[in-house]
């Protein structure tokens, strides 16, 4: 027996390499980039895309099954899965001029920005077939709006209401990127797009087969499509990167519908250690960390983004490494698992300009909010019915109440920060995003109320640090973090009536919870709105905020002058803000009695918020000068 040690040990390494034997054949394609305009020109269409094209080993995806695509018009339609990379540069105004060529609605949801309440493309900005978003007839403008986020990787996808599983695993998604002039970050990091920084969008799937032929012939979709079984990297299964030998960026999108993946990367297809400097983590969903954080895996939930540099310096020419998806924590919802599915290859012929030579330390430091002054406190529960959920149909909610596309769930005044506690009293993780906002967690407890992680003593999960709008919270834990609601703060419809259309979302991020219940919306209004509405006069006496709450600013567009209409009882101040929320003037005025007067002719033409501030009493509106 011991004679046959050696062999026995050489034929169960044999076994071992060839169960991990994976061919990657089908090469990436990344994604056309359009930017450089100030509208962008997109089709919501139907297409047919093979996954597999190249056969791998996996010839039963090698077919082609119908799917949903963004496609940019004026040329050839090029995409069968997916849509183009938009880039958007910060101060930029942008038009979307969108056309639903299917045959069914859709919405198109810019998920990470602040936007105009009815130009998110939430489930309320449906988009009827054969019809323009905006178009005739329809009860929302076209969207056009400036860019106010800071730098940051984002994307877009359909939200429409009980139908956002079926149209996002068929392929309406897509990637977009914030970028600023002369940004002093993004200059220590690989910048030339599709050479050394690269779109990553990870999608599981499962598809239907023909019975006679075990060929695919479609996606699995619908309301309860369960984990995918295979992972797919911009469409492609068994997908091939090329890559030069240097320092690359990869901007990691989780677009699944249901898993939560667990990243690593691995100099074998086999599973072995992972080195604690494999990969650093430079930019969560909301934009830079504080430094690079070097990271041995990377937990990504539905929706989050992760961008992770990666030294390939180290490697020679054709050189292989590759992406894994490792098993995840107790309680999170995953697809597969232990597997290796996409491979990097080694490329010296990739010459990218400005390479970068060197992992940055510091990035972007961020200052925690305030939380002392912050304006409201919410709790919101996560819950489970019945058996606890399964994700299989309306067995999750929040508080208990289901999503209501008629009731305004929570209403907010524009220009606060709030602090929110989620509590997940499931047995499941759930990914919970908010529109419209950036967050900072604050902690994360336990049951009984011990703190796991905080923010005030560094030890918050990596990924977890910076600005966020999609979090994933574990299993019986709460979680805090703190907001601000700028811009944008809708007024009523009427004396009493919230306009509906102007909702906001919160909800969980695994789209199945979504479309049964796990949603909720809110509005964010401007201060006379605010408080007709709550009732409330935000802590002064109720007589000087209601005629402060009068105040109106004329004419809008503006010219040299701009006009304050009304009353009040103090002197105050007005300040001028731009798009990217800078102060670009500030004037002290005498209390108002009737109308005062303002010089604007020496602030650049565009969009401004003009901001009234006496006391306690706040105001905000957006005004263009001509």
């Amino acid at each position: 027996m011991k004679k046959n040690l050696p062999y026995l040990l050489l034929l169960s390494l044999l076994i071992s390499q060839a169960a991990w034997a994976q061919k990657f054949v089908n090469r990436i394609t990344i994604p056309t980039p359009i930017s450089s305009m100030d509208t962008f020109m997109i089709t919501i269409d139907t297409a047919m895309h093979n996954f597999n094209p190249n056969g791998g080993s996996d010839s039963t995806t090698n077919a082609l099954v119908p799917t949903l695509c963004y496609n940019q018009t004026g040329g050839p339609k090029t995409y069968t899965y997916l849509g183009p990379t938009m880039i958007w540069n910060r101060g930029q105004i942008v038009t979307m001029d969108v056309y639903n060529n299917m045959t069914q609605r859709t919405t198109m949801h810019f998920h990470g920005l602040n936007l105009p309440s009815d130009m998110d493309g939430g489930p309320h900005e449906i988009i009827g077939s054969k019809s323009m978003w905006g178009g005739a007839g329809m009860q929302m403008p076209i969207p056009h709006f400036p860019i106010i986020d800071p730098v940051q990787t984002v994307w877009y996808h359909s939200h429409l209401m009980d139908s956002t599983t079926d149209q996002v695993a068929l392929g309406l998604a897509g990637m977009m990127i914030i970028e600023e002039t002369n940004d002093p970050v993004n200059v220590k990091l690989p910048r030339n797009y599709g050479k050394n920084d690269f779109p990553v969008v990870i999608q599981e799937k499962a598809f239907n087969f023909n019975p006679t032929t075990k060929k695919a012939t479609s996606i699995k979709a619908g309301s309860k499509p369960g984990p995918g079984n295979l992972l797919m990297v911009n469409g492609l299964l068994y997908s091939v990167l090329h890559v030069p030998k240097t320092i690359i960026r990869l901007r990691l999108l989780n677009g699944s519908p249901i898993s939560t993946l667990n990243i690593a990367i691995n100099d074998s297809i086999a599973p072995v250690s992972y080195p604690n400097d494999s990969m650093w983590l430079v930019a969560t969903d909301g934009g830079y960390t504080p430094q690079a954080f070097p990271m041995q895996t990377i937990l990504i939930a539905p929706g989050e983004r992760a961008e992770m540099l990666l030294n390939c310096s180290k490697y020679k020419q054709g050189d292989t490494v590759y992406m894994r998806s490792l098993a995840v924590p107790s309680g999170v919802i995953n697809g597969p698992n232990n597997l290796s599915f996409m491979a990097l290859v080694i490329d010296t012929n990739m010459k990218p300009m400005d390479p970068v030579s060197a992992i940055p330390t510091t990035l972007t430091p961020y200052p925690i909010l305030d939380t002392l002054n912050a304006f409201k406190r919410r709790t919101k529960k996560l819950i489970g019915h019945g058996n606890g959920g399964n994700g299989q149909g309306p067995l999750w909610s929040i508080d208990s109440l289901p999503m209501n596309m008629e009731l305004i769930n929570d209403t907010i005044l524009v220009g606060t920060s709030e602090i929110w506690t989620i509590k997940n009293t499931t047995n499941k993780a759930h990914p919970f995003h908010i529109h419209k906002v950036q967050f900072q967690v604050l902690d994360i407890k336990d049951t009984l109320g011990n703190t796991i992680a905080s923010v005030y003593n560094n030890t918050l999960p990596k990924n977890m640090m910076g600005y966020k709008d999609d979090v994933l919270i574990s299993a019986y834990t709460t979680l805090r973090f703190i907001a601000q609601f700028n811009h944008y703060g809708d007024d009523l419809i009427g004396d009493t009536a919230i306009n509906v259309m102007d909702g906001f979302m919160y909800h969980c991020h695994i789209l199945t919870h979504e479309d049964s219940a796990m949603m909720h919306q809110f509005v964010v209004l401007d201060t006379p709105s605010y408080n007709k509405i709550t009732g409330k006069h935000i802590g002064i006496k109720k007589n000087v905020i209601e005629e402060t709450a009068n105040l109106s600013f004329y004419p809008n567009p503006a010219g040299n002058v701009l006009y304050i209409k009304g009353y009040t009882a103090t002197k105050g101040s007005v300040r001028f803000i731009d798009i990217l929320g800078r102060t670009i003037k500030e004037e002290k005025i005498a209390p108002i009695n009737g109308t005062a007067s303002i010089q604007v002719d020496d602030l650049p033409r565009g969009f401004v918020f003009v901001e009234y501030l006496s006391g306690n009493t706040r105001m905000i509106q957006k005004i263009l000068l001509h």
